[in-house]
């Protein structure tokens, strides 16, 4: 759309290492309220590896099980990808200085208050659960789908899977998604608020959301936790894309015309 600022020009594609990097930025920018992002030395320390006795772990065990979530994601096959990543792109090791100018990158959402101190700038990124489970939600239709999903096909998915409580929340959603660039709609124009319901148009995921996939996972992970699903949130995710699948493939029966001829 006219005046977009390209998602390219927004984020490099954030590989596993830095997929860990964002989430650690976000979550711990996050937990006291002041939404101050870690210092690239904090970081550092948290994604310090060791070997024991012969296998690479993070000494951290949140960000160790954090790495065991992207490598559990990267086999379940649920990640925007055409191949799985190699195993030696996890538990990686990474200097102070490489991991400060990998968050030097990050933007939107993420402010230079002076050359040493970042803070997060909420409404400008997606730092919410359940926004990152809809995402991923949105993800999985369009996989089963193989195309650009209908509004009203991704609205009732979402209200069926409990991701929404009505219309207005995921209009809202919609909304608000286009206007942050992970959403595109077709035709063109269509999620310019107020969206008009009655009118028909397709949404798909934009290359930003490619770019923050992972993150985006991690995110949808933590929103299973927050509903009370901690030691199953790996199992809330498998459900999800089974029901997505699931719903694409009921859409697709009862489009399919009958033929009266047939016998059973």
């Amino acid at each position: 759309m006219e005046g977009r600022v390209p998602p390219a020009a927004m984020l490099p594609p954030l590989d596993p290492l830095g997929s860990l990097i964002y989430y650690l930025c976000v979550a711990e920018g996050l937990k006291d309220g002041g939404l101050r992002v870690p210092s690239s030395g904090r970081v550092s320390t948290l994604l310090a590896i060791e070997t024991v006795p012969g296998t690479l772990r993070a000494r951290d065990a949140r960000v160790q099980a954090l790495w065991e979530d992207l490598q559990w994601l990267n086999r379940a096959g649920v990640l925007f990808h055409e191949q799985p990543y190699r195993e030696d792109e996890f538990y990686r090791r990474l200097a102070q200085h490489n991991v400060n100018a990998r968050m030097r990158q990050f933007r939107p959402g993420f402010e230079s208050i002076n050359p040493r101190t970042r803070r997060l700038v909420l409404g400008s990124m997606v730092e919410k659960t359940g926004t990152a489970a809809r995402l991923v939600a949105l993800k999985d239709l369009y996989h089963f789908n193989h195309s650009e999903v209908p509004h009203r096909f991704l609205r009732d998915f979402l209200t069926a899977e409990r991701l929404v409580e009505d219309d207005n929340e995921c209009y809202s959603f919609l909304e608000s998604m286009h206007l942050l660039h992970f959403l595109d709609s077709y035709p063109p124009g269509a999620m310019v608020a107020p969206v008009n319901r009655q009118r028909h148009f397709l949404v798909e995921p934009t290359d930003f959301q490619r770019s923050l996939d992972m993150y985006l996972e991690l995110r949808a992970l933590d929103y299973a936790s927050s509903i009370g699903n901690q030691s199953e949130r790996r199992e809330w995710r498998t459900e999800l894309s089974a029901a997505a699948q699931a719903f694409c493939d009921n859409a697709r029966d009862r489009q399919r015309p009958s033929n009266s001829n047939e016998r059973g």
